[in-house]
């Protein structure tokens, strides 16, 4: 299910908790990864909130904005196993978004339909097609093209929920070893975020080019031509040996 994020900024750390438990939210009983967070909300149903002295992995809460980035982050050591060598690794970590542009004291995840807040992101997985689809939605009203950076790590935490926060885009990305292991992510999942101010336009999008979204022939003619594509999307010879196939059928119903 669609899962919300809501961010809250430093200051009366205590009323924020008080408030966030007075709407349904729970802190973690052990600390967790931020894929976990998403995971109890999306699977489970439940509201949960995380404060810097919640999270169990670095890059999660160096991601989220709830802690300042350690030195082991810094000097490349936590990529080091998937780079040639570490000056590969820095430069990696240097990539990965994060929230800095404030101080944050807790993250808030729940369903988004049990949402109390305005959602910052919306974090939605599903299947390279309901991909697609929502991809085309998002842009439905504007310019240009979804533009994503990939690193094969940190991504619903880094890739899906920082950036999007950031840049106020949609983002998309391929689920991490951490969301596989921890989180429950099965292999033929992608994570997107939604910046909340977007999910409207993108239901109207959805709707309003349905048509075009169709759901591909499960046993496609590899060797046939695709007649059933739109006019417009076809060259000219494609368009007239179209022609042509649907008056034999023409024909050939009449007889």
């Amino acid at each position: 299910m669609p899962v919300g994020v809501k961010f809250f900024e430093s200051g009366d750390g205590t009323q924020v908790e008080n408030m966030l438990l007075e709407n349904g939210f729970e802190r973690p009983r052990e600390p967790l990864n931020t894929c976990q967070l998403v995971a109890i909300a999306r699977i489970q149903g439940r509201k949960i909130f995380a404060t810097r002295n919640d999270m169990a992995c670095v890059v999660g809460a160096v991601t989220l904005g709830l802690i300042e980035e350690p030195e082991i982050m810094k000097k490349g050591y936590l990529a080091s196993s998937s780079r040639k060598d570490l000056d590969l690794a820095v430069e990696f970590t240097k990539s990965i978004p994060r929230v800095h542009d404030k101080q944050v004291s807790s993250v808030a995840v729940c369903p988004l339909k049990s949402m109390p807040f305005e959602p910052d992101v919306i974090v939605i997985y599903g299947n390279s097609l309901q991909v697609m689809k929502i991809i085309t939605s998002y842009l439905w009203d504007k310019q240009g093209r979804v533009e994503v950076a990939l690193g094969g790590e940190f991504s619903v935490c880094g890739d899906v929920i920082a950036k999007t926060y950031i840049t106020n885009r949609l983002q998309f990305s391929i689920p991490c070893n951490g969301e596989r292991v921890s989180a429950g992510v099965s292999e033929n999942e992608l994570s997107v975020g939604i910046p909340g101010k977007d999910i409207v336009g993108v239901c109207e999008g959805l709707k309003r080019s349905a048509y075009q979204l169709v759901e591909p022939e499960m046993k496609p003619e590899l060797d046939k031509m695709p007649y059933y594509f739109p006019n417009g999307y076809l060259t000219l010879q494609a368009r007239k040996l179209k022609i042509e196939m649907l008056k034999a059928r023409a024909e050939s119903a009449k007889n």
